[in-house]
């Protein structure tokens, strides 16, 4: 029995009108209307500069590739939630994108650079691309309702004296942003952020408002939309290959003004997200900002600028460590502004944080661990009291597992237990001793289970009535009666 997903095909721009096998599962995507195909995603990247025809054609070529990756991924489902461990999960794609500048990617060393950091990145099997020169290019017109940019944009008066970093809003970039400000006080920011949603767009845009205020107005937001036409809803929510497409709008920029660098701003933790548990990595363990995903991705921006590097600051940080930035720089008020959920849909109420992903589970412990949970933010549920279900409970098992070193009781043991997945990082990490490497990375991770436990404690203190029963079904429950195992 072959559980194999089929090939999606992806016809992308003026090749969307390729006749359709109805043999074989395809998707078309097209930002300007074509004779027999209406555009069906929106392209909406603010204009950093002042005439599109300046840009290099294989850049505008960069910026379409990744926003068509960025749509079909979105657009192709990798199904149920309860299905995620099984083969569904792996989609596999061949991309056919028409470009301006054909000999550079069709180089066979390019085209595999990108597949090799897409198919990490997101989990996936397989994405093919075969690139064909355009025949008719598209006329990219400021103002226009399907133009690529529009009539805003972004000028960097004192280029060399401004860094390009990625920005979205949740507390390890807003970290990065206050402390570069904080250590370099001459220096400006151009933040890339990602427009997902009102929400998300509203929350990036409070935040740089304040800190525009805060520092001077020492920084430029460029801030682009990518996503599927009105009526036309997405389909899968991981959103695996984002990173993708924020990292070519920033090297886009980059090139613009000769830059050879943006930052990262992700903690080490999130990043190398080790699996909690076995059987779960491909299906759970996002790795948009792994070693291996950053160095891969650098290796393909290299093939445009040889010396290019993507700077990942904070990559032997916690999340407790990120938050120490917030009280180090006196700017705790700002932690409750900042989003760090990663459920994008059904999430109740108007709180911002649904509580109940990794990335709520984590912040939670992170704040209690720093003392700073009179500045948090609102969360839909709090599984301090409650745990709404199966699935939050089987995440805190195993944050409290791997905090506790389960099974570990020496760098060895940390080892041997993931042993393939400390191959990746260690080979995508910098530096040259790899018993170094390993000593920062099991330090690490020591670090992470120290925060977690004792921020454990401090919600026993903080949360626990001496008076009354443990409600049932809650983490108080869980820490009171050390129920660690299912």
């Amino acid at each position: 029995m072959n559980l194999q997903p089929s090939v999606v095909n992806v016809f992308c721009g003026e090749l969307s009108v390729a006749p359709e096998n109805k043999e074989e599962k395809s998707l078309k995507l097209s930002y300007f209307d074509l004779e027999n195909f209406d555009a069906n995603i929106n392209i909406g990247f603010n204009k950093f500069i002042n005439d599109i025809e300046s840009l290099p054609p294989r850049i505008i070529d960069l910026l379409e590739i990744a926003a068509y990756v960025f749509c079909a991924d979105r657009a192709v489902d990798r199904g149920e939630r309860n299905s995620i461990n099984n083969n569904s999960w792996a989609r596999s794609f061949q991309f056919y994108i028409p470009v301006r500048d054909n000999l550079f990617w069709s180089n066979p060393k390019v085209s595999a650079a990108i597949s090799s950091a897409m198919e990490f990145m997101t989990g996936d099997r397989k994405y093919s691309f075969q690139f064909e020169k355009y025949e008719q290019i598209p006329n990219i017109v400021p103002n226009h309702q399907l133009s690529l940019f529009n009539n805003e944009y972004i000028t960097i008066s004192e280029a060399k004296n401004t860094e390009v970093m990625l920005f979205s809003g949740g507390l390890d970039s807003l970290a990065g942003v206050i402390e570069y400000l904080n250590t370099f006080k001459s220096k400006e920011l151009c933040l890339v952020s990602h427009k997902a949603n009102n929400s998300v767009t509203h929350t990036q845009n409070s935040i740089i408002g304040y800190l525009q205020k805060r520092y001077n107005h020492r920084i430029k937001h460029y801030n682009f939309e990518c996503h599927f036409k009105k009526n036309t809803p997405s389909k899968e929510e991981t959103q695996r290959s984002r990173m993708f497409l924020y990292s070519a709008i920033a090297f886009a920029i980059c090139n613009c003004y000769e830059k050879q660098e943006f930052y990262v701003y992700e903690n080490g933790i999130t990043s190398i997200n080790l699996p909690k548990q076995a059987d779960t990595f491909n299906a759970r363990a996002s790795r948009t900002t792994h070693p291996k995903a950053i160095a891969l991705l650098q290796k393909f921006y290299r093939y445009f600028s040889e010396e290019f590097s993507l700077l990942t600051p904070y990559s032997n940080k916690t999340k407790a460590d990120i938050l120490q930035i917030f009280k180090n720089n006196n700017e705790q008020n700002i932690i409750s502004s900042s989003v760090s959920c990663s459920s994008t849909r059904n999430k109740p109420g108007i709180a911002a944080h649904c509580g109940c992903c990794s990335q709520c589970i984590d912040r939670r412990f992170a704040v209690f661990a720093t003392e700073l949970e009179e500045y948090d933010a609102e969360y839909a549920d709090d599984f301090i009291r409650h745990i709404p279900n199966s699935e939050t409970r089987q995440r805190l098992y195993n944050t409290l597992r791997l905090a506790a070193m389960e099974g570990m009781k020496s760098k060895q043991d940390f080892i041997e237990k993931y042993m393939d997945e400390i191959a990746d990082i260690i080979d995508y990490t910098p530096g040259s001793n790899p018993d170094d490497k390993m000593d920062d990375l099991y330090k690490l991770f020591c670090r992470f289970g120290q925060s977690v436990l004792f921020a454990a404690k401090r919600i026993q203190a903080q949360c626990e009535d001496l008076s009354a029963k443990n409600p049932k079904d809650s983490l108080l429950e869980m820490l009171a009666t050390r129920l660690l195992m299912v």
